[in-house]
């Protein structure tokens, strides 16, 4: 069995990919989004060269098993405090705890496929132990508004339209999703994953979008 039917099946989600209507906010929406001034232009310190994500001996398999290399994924590496000071308002704002922050551009002909997220971080939440998957959040908040072409999938949404700052939380455990752009415009956004705390949880229970100024 491969490692994506694996992960599917230690899933909580419905997999019916014929759904209708939109998903359970539970496993995904976008409940907040943040307005601030940043450039969408987010540099990276150090581009990761092979996939440095900490799952690389399963995680990986779920794309190269398809005949995609890592490279055409996307550009990746870590938020780096003193380059990237300009968004610290901005992933401060986001309200998780012990953060692992990943920037993400994704260029033109670059495509994520259909994925479950493993228990990755090298390492970073494991004195969690059984508690991660429902004490661990996870958020990315795109740095740019949407243009044509862009897609981020989760579960059987499609996000497209996006404002800057719109951030997308889904339950990192039980979705399944992927990212593809076929359109003209590069697309950069900040993935966090952290511990839950009040701030985050009352991002996902308010019933409108929150706006934040950051």
């Amino acid at each position: 069995m491969s490692v994506y039917k694996e992960l599917c099946k230690k899933s909580e989600w419905h997999f019916d990919w014929f759904r209708k209507e939109d998903e359970d906010p539970y496993y995904t929406s976008i409940p907040v989004r943040f307005i601030g001034d940043w450039d969408p232009d987010i540099k990276i310190k150090e581009k990761w060269k092979s996939d440095e994500t900490g799952d690389v001996s399963k995680g990986s398999e779920q794309y190269k098993k398809l005949g995609v290399t890592y490279n055409n994924l996307y550009d990746e590496g870590h938020f780096d405090e003193e380059l990237n000071k300009d968004y610290l308002s901005l992933v401060n704002a986001v309200g998780l705890d012990n953060p692992r922050r990943l920037i993400h551009v994704q260029h033109p002909g670059q495509m994520h496929p259909l994925h479950l997220d493993m228990t990755y971080g090298n390492g970073k939440w494991d004195y969690l132990g059984d508690t991660k998957k429902d004490v661990i959040g996870k958020m990315l908040i795109t740095l740019d508004d949407w243009h044509p072409g862009q897609v981020i999938m989760v579960g059987t949404n499609h996000y497209t339209q996006w404002r800057k700052g719109d951030a997308i939380h889904f339950r990192w455990s039980d979705m399944p999703h992927g990212t593809c752009n076929f359109g003209h415009h590069k697309r950069p956004i900040i993935f966090i994953s952290g511990i839950i705390t009040p701030k985050f949880q009352g991002y996902l229970n308010a019933k409108e979008k929150v706006i934040v100024e950051v």
